[in-house]
C-alpha cells in the first residue's frame, strides 16, 4: 500500500504540464496566408509554415525557442525551390543545396556556425559545372578550380589563402593547352611567370612584384626565335630593349623610359635592311621629325 512519502516522490517525479502551444497565422496585404506555425510563451516553436503572396509556399522548418532548427526547404515564387538544408543553434549547419530557377543544382557545401566550410562545388543553369574548391570560415581556402562555361573544361587552377588568390596557379586555353603559370602573393602577381603559345612553345618568361612586371623579360615567337628582351621598371618598359623577326634577324633596338622610347632607335626589315624611315631620334615614344 503506498504511503504519504510514497505519493510525494511520484508527485516531484511527474513533469508539470508546459503551457499548450497556440497555433498562429499571418496573412499579406492581399489577404493570402503569410506564415502559420506554434507559438509557446510567445516564441515560435514547431513547425512553421510560409507562403508568398501569390499562394506558393515559401519556407518550411522547425523552430525551438524561436531559433531555426533541423531541415529547412525554400521556394521561390514560382515554386522552384531554391535552398535546401540544416540548422542548428541559429545557423546554418551541415550540407546545403541551391538551385537555379529552372530547377538544377547552382551549389552544394557544408556550413560550420554559419559558414561555408570545406569543400562546395557550383554548376551554371545548364548543369556544367563552374568551379570547385574549399572554403575556410566563409573564405576561399586551398585548392580551386574553374571551368569554361558549358564545355566542363579547366579554365584555370590554383590555390587561395583567406580568399586571396596564393602559390601556383595555371590557365588554360579553350583547346586545353597552357596559356600561362605563375604564381600569387595577396591576389597578386608575385615572381616567375612563364607564358605559352598555343602551340606548346613558350611565348615569355619574365617575373613579376606586387602585380607588375619587373626585371628582365624574354619573349619567344611560336617557332621559337626569340621575339624580344628587355626590361621592366614598375610594368613599364625601361632600358635597352631588343625585337627580332619570326625568322632570326634583327627588327629593331633603343631605349625605354617609363614605357616610351627616347633616344636613338635604330629599325630593320625582315631581310635585314636598315629601315631609314623608322630609324631615328626618339622623345615621349614617338619618332621627332
Amino acid at each position: 500500500m503506498p504511503t504519504l512519502a510514497h505519493f510525494c516522490f511520484l508527485l516531484l517525479q511527474t513533469p508539470a504540464a508546459g503551457p499548450a502551444p497556440e497555433i498562429v497565422t499571418f496573412l499579406h496585404e492581399n489577404g493570402v496566408k503569410s506564415r502559420s506555425g506554434p507559438v509557446v510563451d510567445g516564441r515560435r516553436a514547431g513547425a512553421w509554415t510560409a507562403w508568398h503572396d501569390n499562394g506558393v509556399k515559401m519556407y518550411e522548418g522547425e523552430y525551438r525557442d524561436y531559433q531555426r532548427v533541423g531541415r529547412w526547404t525554400y521556394w521561390s515564387r514560382s515554386g522552384a525551390k531554391q535552398s535546401e538544408g540544416s540548422w542548428s543553434d541559429g545557423d546554418r549547419s551541415g550540407v546545403w543545396s541551391t538551385w537555379h530557377p529552372n530547377g538544377t543544382k547552382a551549389s552544394e557545401g557544408a556550413y560550420e556556425r554559419g559558414l561555408r566550410t570545406g569543400p562546395w562545388t557550383f554548376w551554371d543553369d545548364k548543369g556544367s559545372i563552374q568551379r570547385s574548391g574549399s572554403f575556410r570560415f566563409d573564405l576561399q581556402d586551398g585548392e580551386w578550380v574553374f571551368y569554361r562555361p558549358g564545355t566542363g573544361d579547366k579554365a584555370s587552377e590554383g590555390t587561395y589563402r583567406r580568399g586571396q588568390r596564393s602559390g601556383s596557379w595555371t590557365r588554360y586555353r579553350d583547346d586545353g593547352t597552357r596559356e600561362w603559370s605563375g604564381r600569387f602573393a595577396n591576389d597578386k602577381e608575385e615572381g616567375a611567370w612563364t607564358r605559352w603559345h598555343s602551340n606548346g612553345e613558350i611565348q615569355a618568361l619574365g617575373s613579376y612584384a606586387a602585380g607588375e612586371m619587373e626585371g628582365e623579360w624574354v619573349g619567344f615567337h611560336a617557332n621559337g626565335q626569340r621575339d624580344y628582351l628587355g626590361s621592366f621598371l614598375s610594368g613599364k618598359e625601361t632600358g635597352l630593349w631588343t625585337y627580332w623577326w619570326p625568322n632570326g634577324n634583327k627588327k629593331s633596338e633603343g631605349l625605354f623610359g617609363g614605357g616610351r622610347r627616347y633616344g636613338t632607335w635604330r629599325v630593320w626589315t625582315e631581310e635585314g635592311d636598315l629601315s631609314v624611315e623608322l630609324s631615328g631620334e626618339y622623345a615621349e615614344g614617338k619618332k621627332k621629325p
